[in-house]
């Protein structure tokens, strides 16, 4: 892949767009419109009054890829037909933009395994969305080596928290999160295994949603565990996550099992209807806390903001009860007492190897029989982790069932025990029991340390439990706003300080309005 040329770390952008794409811009606001951080209700608005055109928006976020992602390296492709779609969706009729699951014009980035043709790709579409390209994943997601940086993919390089440049990301697939976070995108879709969705909103100040297992589609996803791995959406506000996890969920044939089970969940109308600014009232929440929790907030600006926010659910008519039995948040929360650690560790080469046997002319040479491997770089694989895997491997299903049962059951006991209508954790403590029992949880915005580095919120609840944690995630957020765009160190023009080669496509004319980002063009 072509590399971008260099240029200075984490620069702030201003756009001044030029007329023949559209007279607005990150810095420059108009009285009653601004693209930057602009919510999915908002584009609709724009879009039926004819303020904005669905591919002026995908002409907007080429260019803030172009800018920003020489950088942040978070995005790996772009669709190069993705202008074209976008004029294709204007001509259709927009009446039915305000219905759930309606994605009429929006641009969105998938995660580098989705393929253009699963199963959540194609409902996206049929919604009316746009896929804009793909983003990075980390090199083979929770790998033989833990050497790799949770950032790290060979094909694009290590990826950029965009208000912490020195700061992980978190989780494989960061990607989805810095994309959306640094407005290089209106929403994107990510998957999950381990704290992908809920780690990286939590790290990048965006808003994750980690659905019950089954409730959307893996159909066609390379190395998604089928138990226990989702899809997911990543927004800056819950309302955005939530229009796109309403334009993804449901069966699909291709994935029958888990998406026939979780079909009862989707309620009447879709989840759009549970965004209530009033949705803490009436609610009860139990607060869990771990060591790494209190370790974490020992010195740390975390905890006084955390404290405010437990007053502000409680100003907003929740219940918080505390101070839980250790009984249950060791089973439920440290990843050694329930085996998550290993669990995590030894569902991916299983996984990977199924995936390549159903993969047709692979690229990739067979597995050695002798399971050796050539001589590899640091952060590749490494012979004693391998060994493990194998040892650990060998009976990979009598674990799985293990840790969910122990793990699972002291979860919902909890919640059943308690009336919990949500647990609440900071963002990156939950996604431990939530990769190994299927449970939902949201990541939303909750504040920044000192140096400018975000921390999340999650509430997670049990399975099917979607409506009840929108209502509460969509409250939060409502009472809190706490969410801000990354600021970078310094304002200049794109004209004056981006020198790329420009790439020139052959297959639609159309691409000459606005060429697309070097080196960035992909299949789709």
């Amino acid at each position: 892949m072509e590399r971008y040329k260099h240029i200075p770390k984490l620069l702030f952008i201003c756009l001044i767009i030029s007329s023949d794409l559209f007279l607005f811009s990150l810095c420059i606001e108009s009285d009653d419109f601004k693209i930057q951080e602009i919510t999915i209700e908002q584009i609709h608005n724009a879009f039926a009054q004819n303020k904005l055109t669905s591919r002026q928006l995908v002409d907007f976020y080429l260019r803030q890829i172009e800018t920003l992602n020489p950088e942040l390296c978070s995005v790996s492709e772009v669709n190069p037909a993705a202008q074209d779609d976008a004029d294709r969706q204007w001509k259709v009729d927009n009446h039915d933009l305000q219905l759930p699951g309606s994605l009429h014009g929006i641009p969105v980035l998938l995660k580098d395994s989705i393929p253009s043709d699963a199963g959540v790709a194609e409902k996206i579409r049929k919604a009316g969305a746009v896929i804009l390209g793909k983003v990075s994943p980390k090199e083979h997601s929770v790998s033989d080596s833990q050497e790799p940086p949770n950032d790290w993919c060979t094909k694009n390089h290590q990826s950029v928290n965009p208000y912490v440049e020195i700061a992980d990301p978190c989780g494989s697939k960061s990607g989805s999160a810095i994309s959306v976070a640094a407005n290089m995108v209106a929403v994107s879709l990510a998957t999950e295994v381990d704290g992908s969705i809920s780690c990286s909103a939590d790290r990048n100040s965006v808003v994750g949603i980690k659905p019950t297992i089954g409730l959307t589609s893996r159909a066609g996803i390379g190395a998604l565990p089928t138990r226990l791995g989702t899809v997911g959406p990543i927004g800056r506000t819950v309302s955005d996550a939530v229009a796109l996890l309403d334009a993804i969920v449901g069966y699909d044939p291709e994935d029958p099992e888990a998406t026939g089970e979780a079909v009862r969940f989707i309620p009447k109308g879709g989840y759009k209807q549970f965004l209530n600014k009033d949705g803490l009232n009436g609610k009860r929440m139990a607060i869990i806390s771990t060591p790494y929790f209190e370790s974490f907030l020992r010195d740390s600006i975390t905890a006084s903001t955390f404290e405010k926010h437990m007053d502000t659910l409680r100003l907003r008519g929740a219940t918080i009860v505390d101070n839980l039995p250790t009984a249950y948040t060791d089973l439920i929360f440290d990843p050694y007492k329930s085996s998550e650690a290993r669990e995590a560790l030894t569902r991916f080469n299983a996984t990977l190897s199924k995936y390549l046997d159903d993969v047709n002319n692979s690229p990739l040479p067979p597995r050695p029989e002798n399971d050796s491997f050539p001589e590899m770089a640091e952060g590749g694989r490494d012979a004693t982790s391998l060994m493990k895997f194998r040892e650990l491997g060998e009976d990979l299903n009598k674990l799985q069932s293990s840790v969910t049962n122990v793990s699972g059951s002291a979860f919902e006991k909890l919640i059943q025990e308690y009336d919990l209508d949500a647990v609440v954790t900071l963002g990156q403590d939950a996604f431990k029991v939530l990769s190994i029992t299927g449970n939902p949880g949201i990541t939303v915005p909750a504040g920044y340390e000192a140096d400018g580095m975000p921390f999340g919120i999650c509430f997670s609840g049990v399975r099917g439990s979607e409506p009840a944690l929108i209502q509460v995630a969509y409250g939060f957020e409502q009472a809190t706003n706490i969410r801000k765009p990354p600021l970078f160190s310094k304002t200049f023009r794109i004209e004056d300080h981006l020198h790329i080669s420009r790439m020139k496509s052959s297959n639609s004319s159309s691409f000459n309005a606005f060429p697309f980002p070097s080196g960035l063009t992909g299949d789709f």
